[in-house]
């Protein structure tokens, strides 16, 4: 229901990146990566500066295994956010999952410097 209030506001308003990040989260839900990649896009394109858009959409494209483009999201989303630790986390998991693994540990050190409490997190740990 929250997808079609969202898909309804996108027909209203189709400049406003808002409901078509809302959308992606909603799809992202679902487990409908691709289509949130598509929502997340058009909310770049409305809005390119927008730190949880690009999060997202990393991490959607490193939910469907396209890591190549979840590592340079995860890269524009730390330039604009060079202290979001979970942007950092989760670009170590991708790095690792590409065998990256000298820079997966340099991004996990980053995101531990700026949040101590992700060293009990098992994907952080090793666990």
């Amino acid at each position: 229901e929250a997808l079609e209030s969202y898909q309804r506001m996108i027909a209203k308003v189709p400049h406003d990146p808002v409901p078509y990040y809302y959308a992606g989260l909603s799809l992202t839900a679902l487990k409908r990566h691709s289509e949130a990649i598509v929502q997340y896009e058009k909310a770049l394109e409305l809005a390119p500066n927008w730190l949880d858009a690009y999060y997202n959409l990393a991490n959607a494209f490193s939910d469907i295994g396209n890591y190549a483009k979840a590592l340079y999201y995860y890269e524009l989303a730390s330039q604009l956010a060079p202290n979001n630790a979970s942007v950092f986390l989760d670009w170590s998991v991708a790095l690792k999952r590409t065998g990256q693994l000298e820079r997966a540990q340099e991004k996990r050190q980053r995101a531990l410097q700026l949040k101590p409490s992700f060293a009990s997190m098992p994907v952080v740990s090793g666990s």
